[in-house]
């Protein structure tokens, strides 16, 4: 054999080992994704006692401060990228600005126009009300909360924009009822709100005061006295909705952002203590698993998908996904409590410079490791929302295209 024919009979052979090689680690193929893996750290973080106000009628007072240590604890995380079956997604209604979802069956609260909506299907088809009419200034939107309590009758909360009041409505045998909680200033953007029956409702909420100072503040009811107590929560909080839920004592948790990043707070004697969580944050979902562990999603600056887990002031941080390259825009956290607290998320990202290109990414533990699931791709998605029935399958909830058409889709 001559020297130049050895040459080309190498050359074939390392051609045809690199496209062996090419195959078998998965390219051309569905493959794990990757995330970073980030050094374990150590941190200091503050917890901030506020002594707040305790009726319905005065402004905010921010009262003394603790200090305590909280040990943060960063680890990393495998996602696999794959394919999961989900229903064909069906239309809840044909325009939006904003919304919010829950179970029981699923029900939806949305802003359209100046009015606010709900949507359920809990007759197997999309059934829909008005709410309350003309509370909404055009062009401006305010995220609304939506609650079903433990008998099946949603609850919701909302911004008056002509008015700049927070309001309540509830849903019973004969129509829905509504109310004015608070007027005070510019009360009630960005809401929230955790139900379970009359005698535990809360409502977690952004309060904009007269000298146009920002708190996150808490609506209590009082069942007792049939009012609501109005608490601050913290001061000086960034733009972004507030999330509050109730753990097993059905005493209110929260998770919200501030220019220092994510905070985690909780109610003890009628006072809020509150916990740097994360230095990072820009939009946070939370939920609590049945030991009342806290497990927050949230976005990063540096458009990270992250989870903490933790209470107080221990957490497990675990980015979930590099966002190296991408846009992030929301994210939402369902934890199965009865299924050993396996954690279901949705999120919205697109690829940095094609931001109306985007996909809705289900990321969840279920099988054992972290994997990831497309569920929308490449198209405008605004909001997401996702929530776990109790044959643990996921139901997500989301608003695509120019008119924000309102979609729903459950897994199979």
């Amino acid at each position: 054999m001559t020297k130049k024919n050895i040459i080309i009979s190498s050359a074939i052979i390392l051609a045809i080992v690199i496209s062996l090689a090419w195959w078998f680690t998965g390219c051309g193929k569905v493959v794990p994704t990757d995330s970073s893996t980030t050094t374990a750290t150590t941190t200091t973080k503050t917890s901030t006692t506020l002594t707040p106000t305790s009726t319905s009628t005065t402004s905010t007072v921010v009262g003394s401060t603790t200090t305590t240590l909280a040990t943060n604890t960063t680890t990393s995380s495998t996602t696999t990228t794959t394919v999961i079956a989900f229903n064909s997604p069906e239309t809840v209604a044909d325009s939006s600005s904003t919304f919010d979802m829950d179970l029981g069956s699923a029900h939806f609260f949305y802003q359209f126009g100046k009015d606010n909506f709900h949507a359920d299907n809990v007759n197997g088809s999309w059934d829909t009300k008005l709410v309350d009419t003309s509370v909404i200034e055009v062009g401006k939107t305010n995220n609304p909360g939506i609650s079903v309590a433990s008998s099946g009758y949603p609850h919701v909360s909302y911004y008056d924009s002509n008015t700049t009041a927070l309001k309540y409505a509830y849903k019973a045998a004969g129509g829905w009822t509504l109310k004015t909680i608070s007027s005070l200033d510019n009360s009630g953007k960005r809401s929230s709100i955790a139900v379970y029956d009359d005698q535990n409702k809360h409502i977690a909420y952004y309060y904009i005061s007269a000298s146009n100072k920002t708190y996150i503040y808490h609506a209590d009811y009082d069942y007792a006295n049939g009012n609501w107590d109005l608490r601050a929560i913290d001061e000086m909080v960034n733009d972004v909705r507030p999330i509050i839920v109730l753990n097993t004592n059905l005493s209110p948790r929260v998770a919200y952002c501030k220019s220092n990043g994510l905070q985690y707070g909780k109610l003890v004697n009628s006072a809020w203590n509150t916990y740097t969580v994360s230095d990072s944050a820009k939009v946070v979902s939370m939920d609590l698993g049945s030991d009342d562990t806290a497990y927050i999603a949230y976005l990063e600056t540096g458009e990270h998908l992250t989870l903490a887990t933790g209470s107080d002031n221990s957490w497990t941080i675990q980015r979930l996904v590099d966002g190296a390259g991408h846009s992030t825009f929301d994210v939402s956290i369902a934890v199965d409590r009865n299924e050993n607290n396996t954690v279901h998320i949705a999120y919205i990202w697109a690829v940095e410079g094609a931001t109306n290109n985007r996909n809705i990414d289900y990321v969840t533990n279920r099988s054992g490791s972290w994997k990831t699931y497309r569920v929308v791709s490449n198209t405008f998605v605004q909001e997401v929302r996702i929530k776990i029935d109790e044959n643990h399958k996921a139901h997500i909830g989301y608003s695509e295209g120019g008119n924000l058409q309102l979609k729903y889709v459950s897994q199979q």
